[in-house]
This record gives structure tokens, C-alpha cells and sequence, in this order.
């Protein structure tokens, strides 16, 4: 024991044994996988449709939305010169795109999602099934190497088959990487004509390829952006609540003085305002009242600073959610404040921030490519193709059209930051450079410059002419007379 320890009350060392625990032998360990996300929950937060939630439901979003859209799309290059392999490439580039956000999104809400590519010969061509976590059941991994060698779906499913006439179905599908087996269990009057139980053999040993968001070591399921922030978004929700309560339960109160008799009062009252009782007295909607000169007086009351608590519970409530979630605070839309040190830190974290989601995501994304064109290659009996790494928002490695949804999900992040007046044009443009390396320094000036024209507009737009009658110089606009 050292001499500290004298000093330490009981309630802290009780506090601090807790972290410790005698050896357990043996170590009863969980490798089920067992535990899945409250769907309705994290969907809901985001979605903002949660009882009880709604009005923290705004800051359920940024921590998901911004971070995915600076986050941009993954790239896959080969280093190949075959121009029949790179249109391939670029072909599934463009199927991927407009799905890899939503992967993304539900990985950060949710914990874990699952892609599965395969070959639709229904419709002749490659489909990838997206499926939610807790639709996967059943997670059987190998002992020693502890990779997945069984996965199984069991769902029940609503289906609509005709007019007023909905039927309820169980499916279960067995992944494996010899074979896949789906079952439907029900009537033969609730089964559909077109479902029927297969038993298929996996060509391409391809199971669904899981998503995880900062899973533990040896985990396959992540964990959900919201569970470090969960409870303080209810509280944010119920703080507010609060507050709106009292603003609108509380109207003004009628304080009366004067007069030795009520009811006397309540007479003249009503004969000088033109109220046939009191129960007609509405103080809200009171513009004047008329009171016997020097016998009666009349007061309204207001409850004074009585917000003012609720506002500073919010305030807390709110830095304590920045802080508990991870997200940089500059992803908030919050003012960097300080030296240039400070602004240059706040610019390193946001980056080390995205690089990071993206480094946790390049192995299952390396997986879902090479398979989907392993797939695609088979099927027109092509060789296969040689290894492909992934990038970021590699420009020079895109068509035009996924380049316009890299755009795309750029200027949805940077427009919020911009907004806000979060970050300066220089800070952006440093970002810009250091996240999307293929952009030239001139493409940078052109692209913030239209960003920030776009904010300029909008700002004219929604100003009065004398607000904005010297927005562009020492000059007033002229105006289309040559009028100033």
C-alpha cells in the first residue's frame, strides 16, 4: 500500500477495484456473435421517427451523414492494360456507387452490414443483396481460424400477393462456401407460386461480406456510432420537451389589485370591457383594460428567466454529446477558435477521422469487388483477373459520371461546414488537397470559389437591398436604369 492510499475515502477504492476481478478459471469466453443492434432504434435516430427521440433527432445525423459523405467511394485499380478489364472495372465502379453510401450509412447506425453479390439469372446479370444485421442469425466460425464458414437468415416476411391480400411467409437461407440452400415454410395457400426451396451449389464460394463499425478484437459485429450517445440524445429530447412545455403552458397571468370586493370587481370589468362573465377573460388576447382611477390596478406576470436553466441543460447536454460521440468538432458545424495550431489540429483530426472509417472499410470492399468481377468475368468466360487494390476518390482512375457522385458527396459535407462559417476557405482548400490528391491546385480555388459564390447568393437572396447595397465593394449594385 503507499502513502496515498491513506488518503483515499472507501467509496473510491470500492470504485476503483471494480476495473480488477480475481482470475477466472476457466475463462468462460462468448464466440456465439450472439448480440445484434436494436434496428428500430438506430434507424429511427437517424431517421429521426423514434418516440421519445424527436427533438434530438438533429444531432442523431451529423455524426453519421457528415463523416460518409467526406468519406467519398472507394476505387478499385488494377494494374493491368487491358482495356476490356478496366471498362469492367469501371462498369462495376458505377453499379457500386449509388449503394456504397447506404453501406456506409447502416454500418455507422447499425454496427454491421452485410453485402451479398451474386448472379441474378433471372435477370442475367450481377445484383448485390444488402442485409440488415440483425436478419443474420446464425454465425458459425471456424475454431482455429475463426473465420465464418456457416451463415444462416431465418425471417419472417409480410408480402402483398394481390389486392387486400397480404400473406406472412418464413424464409430461411443457409450460406455456405460449397452451397446455398433457401427454404420457405408455411401453407401451400400463403406460399407464393413462384418461391420454391432450392438447394444451389456456390461456384463462386461467395457468402455475404460483413461491414463492421469498430468491432472488438475478434468480434465479426461492430458497434453503432450512437452507443456512447444514446441516452444523452433522449435526455437533449426530453430537456427540450421541457422547455417547449413551459414556453407554451405558460401565458401571462392576471394580477388584479384594488377593490375590497370581487365580485363588485368582476362587474364593473365586465361592463367597462364589454365582457358579459369572467370566464370570457382572455389574457392572452387582452389589448386593454380599463380599472377605476386610483382604486384598482392590474399586472401581468411573466415567468421570468425561467428558461434560462433548460437553455444551459441544453448547452451541456450538447458539448457533452460532441464529445462523448468521437465525431471532430468540426464535423458539428462548430467555429475552430484559437491560434493557427488549433485550426491546423482541427483540420488533422477530421482527416485522420475519415481515413480511418475508410481504412476499416478497404478489406471488405476489396472482397466485394474481387468477387463481383470474378463473378462477371465467369459468366462471359473470361480469364480471372489479376488482384485489385482499393483507393479513395481516385479521380484519375473514374468515368465522369462516378467522378459526379464523388462531387456529389463532397459538396454535401462541405456545404455544411461553409454554412455554418465552421471553417475558412484556406482550411478547406488545405483539406480538399490532402483527402483528394488527384485534385489540381486549380481545381480546388474553382471548386471552393463556386461553393462559396453559391453561399454568397444565397445570403443576397434572402437580404434586404439595403443589406446588400454594398455586398460587392464601396459601391451600391446599379441598378437596371443605371440608377445607384
Amino acid at each position: 500500500m503507499s502513502v496515498f492510499d491513506w488518503f483515499k475515502t472507501k467509496a473510491t477504492k470500492e470504485a476503483a477495484d471494480v476495473t480488477i476481478q480475481t482470475v477466472r478459471r476457466p475463462l468462460y469466453r462468448d464466440w456465439t456473435d450472439d448480440y445484434t443492434v436494436n434496428k428500430e432504434l438506430t434507424r429511427g435516430l437517424y431517421h429521426n421517427t423514434f418516440p421519445g427521440t424527436k427533438l434530438g433527432g438533429s444531432l442523431a445525423y451529423v455524426p453519421i451523414a457528415t463523416p460518409v459523405n467526406f468519406m467519398g467511394l472507394p476505387i478499385p485499380v488494377c494494374d493491368t492494360k487491358d482495356e476490356n478489364l478496366l471498362s469492367e472495372i469501371d462498369e462495376l465502379t458505377k453499379f457500386y456507387a449509388p449503394k456504397i453510401p447506404g453501406i456506409n450509412t447502416f454500418c455507422h447506425t447499425d454496427g454491421t452490414i452485410w453485402a451479398w453479390p451474386y448472379w441474378s439469372s433471372k435477370n442475367n446479370k450481377l445484383n448485390c443483396e444488402i442485409i440488415d444485421d440483425d436478419a443474420m442469425n446464425w454465425i458459425v466460425r471456424d475454431l482455429e481460424t475463426r473465420e465464418i464458414i456457416k451463415l444462416v437468415s431465418d425471417e419472417e416476411i409480410l408480402l402483398t400477393v394481390d389486392l387486400n391480400k397480404q400473406v406472412t411467409i418464413k424464409r430461411r437461407r443457409t450460406f455456405t462456401t460449397k452451397e446455398i440452400i433457401i427454404e420457405y415454410f408455411g401453407t401451400e395457400v400463403s406460399i407464393p407460386q413462384n418461391l420454391r426451396s432450392v438447394r444451389l451449389k456456390n461456384v463462386f464460394n461467395v457468402i455475404p461480406i460483413p461491414f463492421s463499425n469498430n468491432p472488438d478484437p475478434g468480434q465479426i459485429r461492430g458497434h453503432s456510432e450512437y452507443e456512447r450517445i444514446v441516452t444523452d440524445i433522449k435526455d437533449y429530447h426530453d430537456i427540450d420537451l421541457a422547455l417547449s412545455k413551459l414556453l407554451a403552458k405558460w401565458q401571462p397571468k392576471l394580477v388584479q389589485y384594488g377593490g375590497s370586493n370581487a365580485n363588485e370587481w368582476l362587474e364593473n370589468i365586465e361592463k367597462l370591457n364589454g365582457w358579459t362573465s369572467a370566464s370570457e377573460i382572455d389574457i392572452s388576447a387582452v389589448d386593454l383594460l380599463f380599472n377605476r382611477y386610483e382604486q384598482e390596478k392590474t399586472e401581468m406576470l411573466w415567468p421570468e428567466r425561467a428558461h434560462e436553466g433548460y437553455i444551459a441543460a441544453k448547452v451541456q447536454k450538447f458539448r457533452k454529446i460532441v464529445e462523448a460521440s468521437g465525431v471532430p468538432e468540426i464535423f458539428w458545424g462548430l467555429k475552430t477558435e484559437g491560434n493557427n495550431a488549433s485550426v491546423e489540429e482541427s483540420r488533422d483530426n477530421a482527416i485522420k477521422f475519415v481515413q480511418r472509417k475508410q481504412d476499416d472499410k478497404n478489406e471488405p470492399y476489396k472482397i466485394l469487388y474481387e468477387k463481383s468481377l470474378e463473378i462477371i468475368r465467369f459468366m462471359k468466360m473470361e480469364s480471372p483477373a489479376p488482384p485489385i487494390e482499393i483507393t479513395w476518390n481516385d479521380l484519375d482512375n473514374v468515368s465522369d459520371e462516378v467522378r459526379s457522385i464523388i462531387f456529389k458527396n463532397i459538396t454535401e459535407g462541405v456545404s455544411k461546414l461553409m454554412s455554418s462559417a465552421a471553417v475558412s476557405k484556406e482550411w478547406m482548400h488545405k483539406y480538399l488537397l490532402e483527402m483528394y490528391p488527384s485534385f489540381t491546385e486549380q481545381e480546388v480555388d474553382d471548386y471552393i470559389k463556386g461553393i462559396a459564390g453559391m453561399a454568397k447568393h444565397k445570403q443576397f437572396v434572402n437580404s434586404s437591398y439595403a443589406d446588400v447595397s454594398d455586398f460587392d465593394g464601396d459601391e451600391a449594385f446599379d441598378l437596371p436604369d443605371g440608377t445607384e
